[in-house]
């Protein structure tokens, strides 16, 4: 009796201890599972941080090559208007009606305009030139003509003429017919001068005129050196005043 009492102890204590070990085993266990869970949570919250900076650095990836990509085409843009404003300039031909009117404008200006710059300092030392021939031609002829006016005044006191005498020459009654002369043609010869001179100056600027209306109407002009003429054999067609049909020719074609 006292031996199966004790029996019935022992098995009691060993099932006590195998559910407590059980326990103990479900305790561990749910505590790994709450781990393992808390570390899915992490790396699920992790990647969706990851796919939010990543769509973040695309979004802003894209603005920045839309960017510079619109940037490249608008410098493309304006490239090609340039390169066609240049081709424009190149290629364009002039109008000789306006060419005209601007150089009418401006001497030389027309000349720029047709793209003829070279013959501009032609122009301009030509009128210099002339401009210089008044200024000095018209000087002379006011002082000749102040000594031919004292000489023939007889004033004693109105003298300018001796001015216009080499040194060491005095005018007096043996001389004065012969300086009156002197004088006389001095002036007028300086007079047509500078006449001659200023029509000079109108004669250039009607050239300049010219000169660029007849080059922007040969602009387009061929003026190639291919001059050639060519002899064949034709079919001259009939016509009213000739009874046949047709007839048998010779054309000349003259190239030039």
């Amino acid at each position: 009796m006292l031996r199966h009492a004790v029996h019935i102890a022992l098995t009691i204590i060993t099932l006590g201890i195998s559910c407590a070990g059980y326990a103990n085993d479900s305790i561990a266990t749910t505590q790994q599972d709450t781990s393992a869970v808390a570390q899915l949570a992490r790396l699920m919250q992790a990647k969706e941080d990851t796919v939010t900076v990543s769509q973040k650095d695309t979004a802003e990836l894209s603005a920045e090559m839309l960017r510079a990509d619109s940037i490249a085409v608008a410098d493309a843009l304006k490239e090609a208007r340039r390169a066609e404003r240049r081709h424009k300039l190149i290629t364009r031909i002039p109008d000789p009606n306006m060419a005209a009117w601007i150089a009418a404008l401006l001497p030389g200006l027309g000349q720029a305009y047709n793209r003829q710059y070279w013959k501009i300092p032609i122009i301009y030392a030509g009128a210099m030139g002339l401009g210089y021939a008044v200024a000095w031609n018209n000087q002379m002829y006011v002082d000749y003509r102040k000594g031919y006016t004292d000489i023939t005044s007889g004033n004693p006191e109105a003298r300018f003429y001796e001015y216009l005498v080499p040194p060491g020459v005095t005018i007096d009654s043996s001389n004065k017919d012969y300086y009156t002369r002197v004088f006389k043609s001095k002036m007028e010869g300086y007079q047509r001068n500078r006449d001659l001179s200023i029509m000079g100056i109108a004669v250039l600027y009607i050239l300049s005129i010219i000169d660029s209306y007849v080059d922007s109407q040969l602009r387009d002009y061929d003026v190639s050196p291919d001059l050639s003429m060519k002899v064949a054999p034709t079919v001259i067609p009939a016509t009213q005043d000739r009874a046949l049909d047709h007839s048998l020719g010779v054309s000349c074609k003259l190239k030039f």
